[in-house]
């Protein structure tokens, strides 16, 4: 990617050892964060955002394009049991320093947690995509992509919140003829468009 003269982004995780060790060495003695987000409430509890980033690591190892590192800690605090909890996240990017503004950074890295906690835990956990191969060669894979994300979309649209609420005010069941309506109205190109949805696939 960097060959091709384009910007990554990669989250550092255990099977880059000594990257991440050093990423932990440089960036855990930071004691003032670049950005503190402001309290917020999610799931219960309150959570705000410290970003802490280097330019020191630039060049390591064999990432010669590797130009910044950054760590993310999230601070969540339990309004009840009183226990405050933080996790650290880093990251690594061949962007240069005035790239991307600390909010944006914040911005960028909330989005793919976004992704993470929502589309790919449920391909991954839930459907066990990764462990259950249901065909592994010619237009089967192609086709099997493009219907497992019609049918991530069509769950994300009945599992949000305004679908919940409707469905508490009408105290009554869909049927499958109701049911089945609403998908093909999803699923045509003016229902795709109005809900905001996206069904793609890169072949």
């Amino acid at each position: 990617m960097a060959k091709a003269n384009k910007g990554y982004i990669f989250g550092l995780k255990g099977n880059r050892g000594e990257l991440m060790r050093e990423a932990e060495r440089v960036l855990g003695v930071q004691l003032v964060p670049e950005l503190t987000t402001a309290w917020e409430c999610y799931r219960g509890e309150r959570v705000r955002y410290h970003l802490y980033r280097t330019t020191e690591m630039a060049g390591y190892l064999d990432w010669e394009h590797l130009k910044q590192v950054w760590r993310v800690e999230k601070e969540r605090v339990h309004p009840q049991r009183r226990t405050v909890a933080g996790e650290n996240r880093y990251y690594v990017t061949n962007l240069h320093v005035g790239r991307l503004a600390a909010a944006q950074i914040l911005q960028v890295v909330r989005g793919h947690w976004a992704i993470e906690n929502n589309c790919n835990w449920t391909l991954d956990v839930i459907w066990d995509e990764d462990t259950k191969v249901w065909c592994g060669k010619g237009l089967a894979l192609q086709a099997l992509g493009l219907l497992r994300l019609m049918a991530y979309n069509l769950v994300a649209l009945l599992r949000s919140r305004g679908w919940r609420r409707r469905e508490a005010q009408q105290q009554e069941k869909r049927g499958w003829r109701e049911l089945l309506d609403l998908i093909l109205q999803i699923f045509s190109t003016e229902g795709m468009a109005c809900s905001g949805l996206q069904v793609s696939i890169g072949f």
